[in-house]
């Protein structure tokens, strides 16, 4: 009766301290950049495709974005706009152009890169697509403790005139406890098993 009490006393206790920690986790704060560059050029720079009638391709990223891990956020929106402005251009193959969204992050603290790639396929024009999408090759990249992965794969580009030509991409994001921060809490929670088994044990 004795032990059995004591590893209830135990077991609650892990629960606790695990239900605390849970807790916690989920109200990480999360702050990161984004930025995009198409077939391997500059990050920040746009693509046109098609000349005077054709397309433009750029990217909205985000600057100091901050989130709660987890959760579902946006990591910017791929832009279609015609080069000369209006919804007149015509349909432009995108077959083979890469597009790459690069993510900074700030916090958590030491913060870092991360790339997330992809291919563009189709056609695209000012109000029409034909089999347009982004297939990405990288769904899902670690800074830290930090995991980010795009949601829609692939996913399908909407022309010039709708949305204002953007489409939004969307990723989750979640904080994963460090392998040290598990250590200690593991420590801990034999700690704190111990302490109740001898203190229940010094009472009877």
């Amino acid at each position: 009766m004795r032990k059995f009490l004591s590893m209830s006393f135990a077991v609650l206790a892990v629960a606790i301290i695990v239900g605390v920690t849970a807790g916690a986790a989920k109200a990480d704060p999360v702050t990161f950049s984004t930025t995009a560059r198409f077939n391997g050029g500059a990050f920040g720079g746009t693509l046109q495709i098609g000349g005077a009638t054709g397309v433009t391709l750029s990217f909205a990223g985000l600057t100091n974005s901050s989130v709660n891990s987890p959760s579902n956020t946006s990591l910017g929106a791929i832009v279609v706009s015609c080069t000369a402005g209006g919804t007149g251009c015509s349909l432009q193959p995108l077959a083979g152009t890469t597009f790459d969204i690069q993510i900074t992050q700030t916090v958590p603290a030491p913060g870092g890169t991360g790339l997330i790639t992809s291919t563009l396929s189709g056609s695209i024009g000012g109000s029409q697509v034909n089999g347009t999408g982004i297939t990405f090759t990288t769904t899902s990249v670690t800074i830290g403790p930090v995991i980010y992965t795009v949601l829609n794969n692939p996913l399908a580009l909407v022309p010039a005139s709708t949305n204002n030509g953007q489409t939004s991409i969307q990723a989750h994001v979640v904080t994963i406890p460090e392998p040290t921060t598990m250590l200690l809490l593991g420590t801990g929670l034999i700690g704190v098993a111990g302490a109740f088994r001898r203190r229940f044990n010094g009472r009877l």
